[in-house]
């Protein structure tokens, strides 16, 4: 038999002693949490120009960034270098971020919000800002 022919029978067999009366109880899936400090979509849209305006400052500086560590690159002579350049650019994004955190802080304090918190992604570290449906 193949491996195809074995599953199938399997399937087949598995569906026979299921509709025997015997159900899988399934869990409904619990309601999300309400979100307490919640951004409006009136309070985004006031935001929206300083917002768009730190944005576009934060990915120049990202650019900028990116750019001289591919200069510092390129002049690598030996794995020393490559590695001062590499640690270099990776604590200078660092930076950049927490900059740009701030910024946005001062913003949302700026509006009277208070600051979102991260939502952590699966890995436990960072995630997005904003209103809970994935926008930011």
């Amino acid at each position: 038999m193949t491996r195809l022919s074995l599953l199938a029978s399997g399937l087949a067999a598995a569906l026979a002693f299921g509709s025997g009366g015997v159900a899988l109880a399934q869990t409904p899936a619990a309601p999300a949490p309400a979100r307490q400090n919640r951004i409006s979509d009136a309070q985004w849209q006031k935001m929206f120009p300083e917002h768009k305006q730190l944005s576009l400052r934060d990915l120049r500086a990202r650019v900028a960034i990116s750019q001289k560590g591919e200069r510092c690159v390129s002049g690598a002579a030996n794995q020393d270098a490559l590695r001062t350049c590499m640690r270099e650019q990776r604590d200078a994004m660092q930076e950049q971020r927490r900059r740009h955190m701030q910024e946005m802080r001062a913003m949302f304090e700026r509006n009277g919000i208070k600051m979102p918190e991260l939502k952590k992604g699966p890995d436990g570290k960072g995630g997005a800002l904003g209103r809970g449906d994935g926008r930011v």
